[in-house]
């Protein structure tokens, strides 16, 4: 592992975090890419915005019930 190959290793809860941020900007940008195709967003669109919340809305729920006892 690159990580204990470091003069000073990063603690791991520091590299949890980052992995936990990279995650989410990556799951927000395919949902944000994927609401946009199907008609991109615009000052005049709040549907778009609308729709983009909720499709946000649903995956936390679905991935609540998932992953929570």
């Amino acid at each position: 592992m690159k990580v204990l190959e470091l003069a000073s290793p990063p603690r791991a809860s520091n590299v949890v975090s980052e992995c936990a941020k990279a995650c989410m900007q990556a799951t927000y940008q395919l949902m944000f890419e994927s609401c946009c195709e199907d008609g991109g967003p615009s000052a005049d669109s709040v549907n778009f915005w609308f729709d983009f919340l909720d499709y946000m809305m649903r995956v936390i729920e679905d991935d609540k019930n998932i992953y929570t006892p």
